[in-house]
């Protein structure tokens, strides 16, 4: 399973997760500049991406880095089809850390 999701209470992108079997695997960091760390796991599907990190565009530039990572990985890319495609969708409601 691989994860892309916008954090709500920073209002920044989230680290992309990787996992397996329900173990984290891997993660890239994501740094508000964009700056791009794909880490050995995701080295290879990172080829071509930008690297370095932009103050005004570093997050939307991640968020299309990470997206771009899934489709590699996945063979799927996020397009007019895949969203016409029937599928789960699953929003995890956040997890009560002080009670």
């Amino acid at each position: 399973m691989l994860i892309v999701s916008w954090h709500w209470d920073i209002d920044g992108l989230s680290d992309l997760d990787y996992y397996r079997d329900g173990n984290p695997v891997a993660d890239i960091p994501a740094f508000p500049t964009g700056e791009l760390l794909p880490g050995p796991v995701f080295e290879s599907y990172a080829h071509d991406l930008p690297r370095e990190g932009d103050k005004n565009e570093g997050e939307e530039r991640l968020a299309h880095a990470f997206l771009t990572i899934v489709g590699r990985m996945t063979g799927r890319f996020i397009d007019e089809e895949w969203f016409l495609t029937p599928g789960r969708a699953y929003d995890l409601s956040p997890i009560d850390t002080q009670g």
